[in-house]
Order: structure tokens, then C-alpha cells, then sequence
């Protein structure tokens, strides 16, 4: 994981919330990914590579720049309408379908396809400002962060 970017407090930040994004994945991941929509598990239809779902999360952050993770929707306010959202669609969706589209060519590629085994997606060249943080047996994590112990503290 990187570190605290140098002192950048957006850096600080959005590494914890990378990697409290990534220990939610790993810890949830057969129930977010592996079951069908009527609840049922099916690893033999199901491949873990071929699933994707968008969740929206709440984090708290404090004074001292801690964040904290409140929860996960399954409907991240998608059709709420409002004008920002446009722009945030645009910069979120667009680069989603390209990394779609570059997970398709790798795994329908003549080489993954004769050698009869599952092709290696990593790296992936077209992220856009998408990052992974959770892949099976790997985490993002925030290396030399410890949460403050010495809490500032909320003021009325």
C-alpha cells in the first residue's frame, strides 16, 4: 500500500478508505460476489472473475483525519437526480466499461481459450480513476498508519 502521501491529508485519507473498502471486500466477498440473486450458491456456474456489483459507503472522518467505516448500500443513490451526479456518472461509468471490456478480451483471448486455464487479468491498463483494493488473497493496505490514540476530540 502506499504511504501518507507525503503528508497529503486527501492521500491520508483515501488510503484509509481503500483499505477499509478492501477488509470489507475480503471479509464479505463469498456473499457479495458468489451467490446468485435467488440467494442460492453456485460455484459451478458462478466464476468469482465474471461478477461485479456497485456498493456505496459512508465513512466518518474526524478531526484527526481518521476515518471510520459506517456502512455499505446496495443502491448507492444512483437515481437520485441531481446535476452534479452527470459529471460524477461520466467520470465513474465510462472507465467501468473499458475495464469490462478489457476483462472480456483477456478472458475470451485465443490463448486463455486453448490453454483450457484461467487467463491472469492483472495488471489492468485501463483503470481510469478506478483502483483494486480486494482480489481474492489481496488486500490494500495503508502501510505505517495507526489510528490516532490522542483523539482531539469533537467541540460543541
Amino acid at each position: 500500500g502506499d504511504g501518507d502521501g507525503d503528508g497529503d491529508p486527501v492521500a491520508h485519507v483515501r488510503n484509509q478508505i481503500k483499505e477499509a473498502i478492501g477488509a470489507v471486500g475480503k471479509a464479505f466477498h463469498r456473499e457479495l460476489s458468489l451467490y446468485g440473486s435467488d440467494g442460492e450458491y453456485d460455484s459451478n456456474t458462478m466464476a468469482y472473475e465474471n461478477l461485479f456489483a456497485l456498493y456505496g459507503a459512508d465513512f466518518i472522518i474526524d478531526r484527526d483525519l481518521d476515518v471510520y467505516f459506517i456502512e455499505a448500500q446496495a443502491s448507492p443513490g444512483l437515481g437520485e437526480k441531481q446535476d452534479f451526479r452527470i459529471d460524477v456518472f461520466r467520470r465513474l461509468f465510462r472507465p467501468f466499461v473499458k475495464v469490462l471490456e478489457e476483462i472480456y478480451d483477456k478472458q475470451t483471448s485465443t490463448n486463455a481459450a486453448t490453454a483450457n486455464a484461467t487467463p491472469n487479468l492483472f495488471p489492468l491498463q485501463h483503470l481510469g480513476d478506478w483502483e483494486v483494493v480486494y482480489v481474492k488473497d489481496w488486500r490494500y493496505r495503508y502501510n505505517g498508519y495507526k489510528r490516532s490514540k490522542n483523539k482531539i476530540g469533537c467541540s460543541r
